[in-house]
């Protein structure tokens, strides 16, 4: 195919993954966190009136995976914290429900930590930095146990005690000056 018949928006995305290519591999992945840039504050430059639809947000598979399991359950060698740092704004967090609380998850393999702890982090990352949102995937992961609330239930107490917190825009595709 002749450049010239390449629609204009493939050109220039074209354009923009052969300029900016090399950049962007070299600051793809960090394993650790002593050369993790800080992009701790990138979202305040957004107007509030953008949808998260109309924006890639950085993200990380099963997110709290990182203490425990070994290379079949790690899947993140920073913590939430450091990720948060990074400029990370999604979390996809995985959850067992065990005795009416949310314990940390990678299928089988505890994290060492439970929901309420991740939640402070988050917590304690968007009081340091209000222009910040994070959207956050729970997903029930592994065998439940000794519950006598569902999980849903146990959601909103969590829910209850950091309200706050919570968005409540009524909207699916809310824009970031509601959140």
């Amino acid at each position: 195919m002749k450049w010239w018949n390449v629609p204009r928006s493939m050109f220039a995305a074209m354009v923009f993954l052969c300029v900016f290519m090399g950049e962007v591999r070299a600051q793809a992945y960090y394993h650790d966190s002593w050369d993790l840039p800080l992009r701790t504050d990138w979202m305040k430059q957004l107007p509030d009136d953008r949808r998260l639809s109309e924006m890639t947000i950085p993200g990380t598979h099963d997110s709290a995976a990182f203490r425990n399991g070994g290379d079949i359950a790690l899947t993140q060698s920073l913590t939430i914290t450091q990720q948060l740092k990074g400029g990370v704004r999604f979390l996809d967090l995985r959850v067992r429900h065990i005795h009416d609380v949310f314990a940390m998850h990678h299928g089988a393999v505890y994290q060492g930590a439970m929901f309420g702890d991740v939640l402070q982090e988050m917590t304690a990352f968007l009081r340091r930095h209000p222009s910040e949102t994070i959207v956050v995937r729970l997903k029930e992961e592994h065998e439940p146990a000794g519950n006598t609330r569902s999980f849903e239930q146990t959601f909103k107490s969590y829910y209850a005690a950091n309200q706050q917190w919570f968005a409540r825009t009524g909207e699916s595709d809310p824009p970031l000056g509601a959140l």
